[in-house]
């Protein structure tokens, strides 16, 4: 499963997103050294991640869902779901539309 975001400026929404990480404005996620995003709560933290990458042409950015540990339809709905949340609630601007693609 993927979270697709169509925006005019993917790299800019990438880096506004780590910069609330890092202002403690977004406190349920963060990212680590490789840029996957992770949920913190404790119920979820370690669960899975949300890889990105940004699509120039198709001025999108796709979150991959991953799960290091058996995927679950739950972890992921419950990633994804709140990762659409956050974007929403801090980025409402930044983006036209949000998709999610199963496979």
């Amino acid at each position: 499963m993927a979270i697709t975001v169509k925006t005019n400026s993917p790299s800019s929404l990438l880096s506004s997103i780590k910069r609330a990480i890092d202002n403690q404005k977004i406190t349920t996620w963060r990212y680590d050294s490789g840029g996957d995003s992770r949920h913190s709560p404790e119920q979820w933290d370690g669960q899975g991640y949300l890889k990105p990458s940004v699509g120039i042409n198709e001025l999108t950015l796709a979150f991959n869902s991953l799960n290091p540990k058996v995927s679950t339809k739950i972890v992921s709905a419950v990633y994804q779901g709140r990762f659409i949340e956050m974007l929403a609630n801090h980025f409402e601007s930044d983006y036209t539309s949000i998709e999610v693609v199963t496979p």
